[in-house]
């Protein structure tokens, strides 16, 4: 029988991996604060191309905190898809909402959301052959508590990966 197929994940952090603030508080609060990093879009197109599942792991604590609402924060997700030239839901999406000092599964560096998308996948994933970018040391201690190679986002937006097919 042959060997059943493996797919690899690039994990991307949100707010200061793939997108910036126009604002100057430096926090996406609405849609029209989003600004893509030109190098993000490259680097994701490379990603898609090699048939890499990508996904957003986004902790979100401006949603506990009242700055943002979860509707203004999943129009700013479409936002930052359709700066990268993407369909609304072309990337997988997972956040957390709670509070910074919240005692949840979920918020980076804990591995909740990573694991909610490896149960979502059909085919297997080999989290070492996986990546998870971000700009942040809980995003960091997520791919270190996971089990994924990871890397900072400023030396991936300068193309210091190459994606390969299984």
């Amino acid at each position: 029988m042959p060997a059943r197929p493996l797919i690899r994940v690039l994990f991307l952090d949100l707010d200061g991996t793939v997108r910036r603030s126009k604002d100057a508080s430096g926090f996406i609060n609405k849609p029209e604060d989003v600004e893509v990093y030109p190098e993000a879009k490259e680097q994701i197109g490379k990603a898609l191309w090699n048939d890499w599942y990508v996904c957003y792991v986004s902790n979100q604590g401006g949603i506990a905190a009242g700055f943002t609402t979860h509707a203004d924060f999943t129009e700013g997700v479409n936002e930052t898809n359709r700066q990268l030239g993407l369909v609304s839901g072309a990337i997988k999406l997972v956040y957390c909402p709670h509070a910074v000092n919240a005692n949840c599964i979920c918020r980076k560096p804990r591995p909740g959301m990573v694991a909610d998308i490896l149960m979502d996948q059909v085919l297997p994933v080999d989290v070492s052959q996986c990546l998870f970018v971000g700009d942040r040391p809980e995003d960091e201690g997520c791919a270190q508590a996971c089990g994924i190679p990871f890397m900072w986002a400023k030396d991936w937006r300068k193309g210091n990966y190459a994606y390969k097919e299984f």
